[in-house]
């Protein structure tokens, strides 16, 4: 593939994309890989609700030397949290449920914090106060696809007597609502509510009612699904320098495990930041989506508060709304505003370090101005 060379990063062009990426964005770009040592990044913009571009620098693989596409798949890691918290939203906008309902009637399965009975609602899954502890969440992480059913481990994690349960661990001493704890297994929980409810797969129900209609392809849970689409090499560090690893996969796979490209993050995005329509596909109701980017404050174990929407988060409310995601080999974060619809996406296929997460939030935050 054809690209313009920008100190060690390859900008293969944005095909399709209403403009090009600025100059200057590609510089920054460049500058942030250079000083992290990123291999490979896809990046993609919207202003106004409406995606204007997508681009990716670097290398999918850098061994193989195959650059990066605005069509390669990255492992977006718990940006997938807002994927899964939009397919559960639409099945509220069918009244199926409401927020405040518990979720354990629509379970097959026990859920309850055992210091604290009594229901856990939608809203609470979705907003980390569930009390669903990750604290016993070790040593799930596999090669390549998971092996342990989206309920097996549900089951076992959070209903008495499961495999994995513990009650100080599965759960908080903190009851439901009372506390903000960032909880993948809450957020599995989630997708296996939709799957009850919506009457199919989460990972059927999203390419028919979200990928589909926003022509988001690739998109893909798993690794099978997702097929021959090109894909991004995940790197980890290892004895001071970047080594390329088995993609990774874990049970609680509507938490994280989603895999798409810049250009197809970024029209999921535009369609948040535009009212839940793109291109005239609507995914969700508009004041359903004003509801999942309203943030309010909540307190963590230590007093500290966080600023949380329906999968969404942000720093304050009626600011900025975001959403980030790290694994082995992958460090990802989206975001836009809400009062202007301007917005970007970052995907890396390098696993987090604090540094690159500091120049990720830059470069947002002058794609967004």
């Amino acid at each position: 593939m054809s690209g313009l060379v920008l100190g060690s990063a390859v900008l293969a062009g944005p095909a399709g994309a209403a403009e090009p990426l600025p100059e200057a964005l590609s510089r920054r770009i460049a500058a942030l890989m250079a000083a992290s040592d990123v291999p490979g990044l896809g990046f993609g913009q919207i202003r106004g609700g409406k995606p204007i571009s997508a681009a990716a620098f670097g290398f999918a693989d850098r061994g193989r030397r195959l650059p990066a596409t605005p069509d390669t798949a990255f492992l977006i890691s718990s940006i997938s949290k807002v994927v899964t918290g939009t397919a559960l939203m639409q099945l509220r906008d069918r009244r199926l449920f409401a927020l405040d309902d518990p979720v354990g009637p629509h379970l097959d399965f026990p859920a309850e914090n055992p210091r604290h009975p009594g229901p856990i609602t939608f809203r609470q899954v979705l907003t980390h106060t569930s009390s669903i502890s990750d604290g016993g969440y070790e040593g799930f992480g596999v090669d390549g696809d998971p092996k342990i059913p989206l309920r097996d481990f549900l089951t076992g994690y959070l209903s008495p007597g499961g495999r994995w349960f513990s009650p100080g661990k599965s759960y908080l001493d903190a009851g439901p609502g009372q506390q903000w704890s960032y909880s993948n297994v809450a957020f599995a929980l989630a997708g296996y509510l939709a799957e009850r409810i919506g009457g199919g797969s989460l990972k059927r129900q999203s390419a028919r009612n979200i990928f589909g209609p926003l022509r988001m392809a690739p998109a893909a849970w798993s690794l099978a699904d997702l097929g021959g689409a090109p894909r991004a090499t995940p790197y980890v560090g290892q004895n001071g320098k970047l080594t390329p690893r088995a993609p990774i996969g874990y049970p609680d796979w509507p938490a994280g495990l989603l895999r798409t490209s810049p250009r197809a993050l970024t029209r999921f995005l535009a369609a948040h930041a535009a009212g839940g329509s793109l291109e005239g596909a609507t995914v969700l109701r508009t004041d359903t989506v004003a509801e999942m980017a309203d943030l309010k404050p909540f307190p963590d174990a230590d007093g500290h508060t966080h600023f949380q929407g329906l999968s969404w988060e942000g720093g304050e409310k009626g600011k900025v709304v975001w959403k980030s995601g790290g694994d082995p080999g992958s460090h990802t974060l989206m975001a836009f505003d809400p009062a202007t619809g301007n917005g970007a996406v970052v995907l890396t296929n390098r696993s987090p370090n604090k540094a690159l997460q500091n120049d990720m939030q830059e470069l947002i935050r002058e794609a967004m101005a």
